[in-house]
């Protein structure tokens, strides 16, 4: 009798918006229903456009063996080419934490996981195999204004208290930047006047 098993898989962030360059956290949860144990099932988290993992961990339940790696990196590459779950009996679970950082400006970020029964075990239920998680990337910026000053017109500008004489002229400059990720359009600069 050939085993057979009913593997699934979730995932998600809890959100749907995502703001441009920041980190986010996807949990991801492989079960096995049973009845047979599903050792060997891979495990693959594709590396996805604007999506760079930094981070995975792993916790186990009911007597089933998270994969392992030297490091983070080895990790990493090898949950996105396809990883071998060592144990994973029947209603065993692994959770997966896995952070990464947002690199698009906007638009949308989709990230799919997928579990996959090893040869010679039967997959009963392979709807529930697949899950994508998707976010609206929502633009963000990082707007600076630096604000200096000069005693008459000529001389460098500078940003610690100046000394003026009563009736004299100042001049002043604003230098307005966005460090990004973002591109921003009509910004509003005001400067009020004392």
């Amino acid at each position: 009798i050939a085993p057979s098993a009913d593997l699934s898989i979730t995932k998600t962030n809890g959100v749907t918006a995502v703001n441009a360059g920041s980190s986010t956290t996807y949990t991801v949860v492989v079960a096995n229903a049973g009845p047979s144990a599903d050792n060997g099932a891979i495990f693959r988290d594709a590396a996805a456009t604007n999506l760079t993992k930094t981070n995975i961990t792993c916790s186990a339940t009911n007597s089933a063996v998270c994969p392992t790696a030297t490091t983070v990196p080895a990790l990493i590459a090898a949950v996105e080419a396809g990883v071998a779950i060592p144990t994973l009996p029947s209603t065993g679970t692994l959770t997966f934490a896995i952070t990464a950082t947002v690199n698009a400006i906007s638009g949308q970020v989709a990230n799919i996981a997928t579990v996959t029964a090893p040869n010679g075990v039967n997959e009963i239920d392979t709807a529930n195999n697949t899950e994508t998680d998707t976010d609206t990337v929502t633009p963000a910026v990082d707007l600076v204004v630096v604000k200096s000053q000069r005693a008459g017109t000529t001389g460098a500008f500078q940003t610690s208290t100046l000394s003026v004489l009563v009736l004299g002229t100042v001049q002043y400059r604003l230098v307005f930047t966005n460090n990004g990720p973002s591109v921003v359009t009509d910004a509003t600069l005001s400067d009020s006047v004392p």
